[in-house]
């Protein structure tokens, strides 16, 4: 949103707590899945451990981009849960996968990435979707 110039999208007050997870720490793990066989039949969470609320992403996101004044558009909550946060031990005593990379040093990679080569995508629109009976109403435009 910050790059096509539309304020960044917080749905509620932006306190709800998430552990973000960096595409280099959790691809790895889930491709791997099959190949161990201490993995076999058992569930995994894959994902970040140090939690984070929406409001502290959205500044680490302008920060990352240099657009600290950019406008945040705060919209009605969403039917969701407040607090996602999940335990990764088992993760770690299967696969022992590396330090993660932490969420600076994540949203710089991808903004790094954006600049040399995200920058040519579109944003994804909805209008034309066929089927819009049970799509969540946030997904959909006025």
């Amino acid at each position: 949103q910050i790059a096509h110039k539309q304020p960044m999208s917080i749905f509620g007050d932006g306190e709800q707590v998430r552990a973000f997870s960096y595409i280099d720490d959790v691809a790895p793990v889930i491709s791997r899945g099959p190949l161990v066989p201490a993995a076999r039949n058992e569930v995994f969470n894959v994902g970040g451990d140090i939690p984070y609320t929406v409001n502290e992403l959205s500044a680490e996101i302008r920060s990352a981009l240099g657009a600290l004044d950019h406008p945040v558009a705060n919209h009605p909550a969403r039917l969701e849960v407040v607090v996602a946060v999940s335990n990764h031990d088992k993760i770690r005593e299967v696969f022992q996968p590396p330090e993660p990379i932490d969420l600076k040093e994540g949203l710089k990679r991808t903004v790094e990435w954006y600049r040399s080569r995200g920058k040519f995508l579109s944003p994804v629109e909805f209008e034309n979707v066929e089927i819009k009976e049970k799509m969540p109403q946030s997904w959909l435009r006025d």
